[in-house]
């Protein structure tokens, strides 16, 4: 990209072109959005058809693909779909996530376990392996995987949701590591809980069936360390164009914390006695 003085360092991708996985709801929604208001050509991903199809339509210049991100095919079918359509790939935001089942760790469902696991951490190798396979001959590209604060503040989420999204800063730095060279910058971004429709999705299923998405979103509001500015999907997907941008254009192998300072005041999760 040449030289860029400060005043070049503005979040504008147009003509980018960028996947993210996992965004038919949520921050993966609020990403694809982002991404979009600065110019870029957005690859939605989700196994949600419904949503992800409604969400495409309604961001100029996007397409939705049903992409499961456990199944290799499906991630490398996404990455063939932006090199045959577009002839590149920019950015690629491993998003796609699930929570995971509830309960102590000698009690932990394996079976659960591994499907978290094939989701939340396979799902994001798969997207580095093939985002790679296409950025390396163009000598550029981004990565963005998102993490959980939970990677750092122990006891803040289900145990399998914690052990697998714990692996995503050491994936981050080892592929930044080897990509580096080629041009391809690396990150994981972890933020606090967010409200959003899949986090309410998710506390249903862990047992929290009378929750409300209000309820939810005042819970994480006063469980904030950080007053006047509640956390919203919107936050976490500025971070991510910045980090996509030229602005962020000298960051690589890094875990951006989203939390508003909470990991460094907070020992407790506002969810966990609801949950017990």
């Amino acid at each position: 990209m040449g030289e860029n003085t400060l005043s070049d360092c503005v979040y504008r991708l147009e003509g980018q072109v960028v996947i993210v996985t996992g965004a038919a709801s949520g921050i993966g929604e609020a990403a694809a959005r982002g991404f979009a208001a600065e110019g870029a050509k957005v690859i939605i991903t989700d196994v949600d058809e419904t949503l992800g199809s409604s969400v495409a339509a309604s961001i100029p210049s996007a397409h939705f693909l049903r992409a499961d991100v456990s199944q290799e095919a499906d991630v490398a079918a996404a990455v063939d779909f932006a090199l045959s359509t577009y002839g590149r790939l920019d950015i690629m935001h491993n998003n796609a996530a699930i929570a995971g089942p509830l309960g102590p760790v000698t009690l932990l469902d394996m079976d659960a376990f591994d499907r978290v696991y094939s989701i939340n951490l396979r799902g994001q190798v798969l997207g580095i392996k093939h985002a790679a396979r296409a950025m390396i001959p163009a000598h550029r590209g981004t990565i963005i995987c998102t993490s959980s604060v939970a990677t750092i503040l122990g006891g803040s989420a289900p145990n399998a949701y914690t052990f697998v999204k714990s692996a995503i800063p050491g994936i981050v730095r080892s592929a930044a590591a080897e990509l580096g060279p080629h041009g391809i910058r690396v990150n994981a971004i972890s933020p606090l809980g967010v409200p959003t429709p899949g986090m309410l999705g998710g506390l249903k299923t862990l047992g929290a069936g009378n929750l409300t998405f209000e309820d939810m979103q005042r819970m994480l509001d006063e469980g904030s360390e950080f007053k006047g500015k509640p956390l919203r999907a919107e936050h976490i997907a500025q971070a991510a164009v910045f980090l996509a941008s030229d602005a962020g254009g000298y960051i690589s192998g890094q875990n951006l914390v989203i939390d508003g300072g909470f990991s460094v005041t907070k020992t407790y999760n506002p969810f966990m006695s609801l949950l017990k």
